[in-house]
């Protein structure tokens, strides 16, 4: 039998940890997540990108990440279709990369690398789709990478009444030029714009 966890302690399992907030009505408000990307497992699908391409489809952010099918440039040999839910978008995937777009943007022009424009969104023969919530993104010399997780809503609404340990899902890893991501994210702020005044941080 799971012992149930007291406000303020602290429940980890891997990569995962949280604690129930309190509340002076009586149930625990909800829960703080802390999730270490250096502890999460690691995807089993990997795919290298040289295109993207973001978009909103049943209002959710969706990227787009596919081979292009050279010589042609107006088709994808295969695509990686990754979807986004606004509030996580907003909360997770653009919080985090605020200081990295800056970063990427001098890096980019240091090296000389002719900043990458917008293809639209292209088809493929063959996609694959999923759902996200999560994201690792890193960039070391030469390379980025995006690291897709999920953490599972029925998990963070049962586990924490019981005390029990929550687990994150590895997706997909994207492995795509430092000049990629930064379109990427370049392509991203519309929607960002769009969803911050919803979603961002009111204080």
């Amino acid at each position: 039998m799971a012992k149930l966890a007291k406000i303020d302690d602290w429940i980890t399992s891997g990569a995962v940890r949280y604690r129930s907030l309190a509340s002076s009505t009586g149930p625990a408000a909800g829960i703080e997540i802390g999730l270490d990307y250096s502890k999460a497992p690691v995807p089993n699908h990997f795919y290298f990108a040289d295109y993207v391409s973001v978009d909103e489809d049943a209002s959710e952010v969706m990227f787009t990440f596919g081979k292009l099918d050279k010589p042609h440039a107006d088709r994808l040999r295969t695509k990686v279709e990754v979807y986004f839910n606004p509030v996580m978008f907003v909360k997770q995937f653009w919080s985090q990369t605020r200081d990295l777009q800056g970063i990427l943007t001098k890096y980019v022009a240091e090296q000389g690398l002719k900043p990458l424009e917008p293809r639209g969104l292209l088809e493929a023969p063959k996609a694959q789709t999923f759902h996200s919530n999560n994201v690792s993104v890193i960039m070391t010399d030469g390379e980025s990478m995006m690291d897709f997780f999920y953490l599972s809503p029925k998990d963070l609404l049962y586990k924490p009444q019981k005390g029990e340990k929550i687990d994150v899902e590895a997706l997909v890893r994207i492995l795509l030029s430092p000049s990629l991501l930064l379109l990427l994210l370049t392509e991203s702020q519309p929607f960002a714009d769009k969803l911050l005044p919803k979603y961002g941080d009111k204080k």
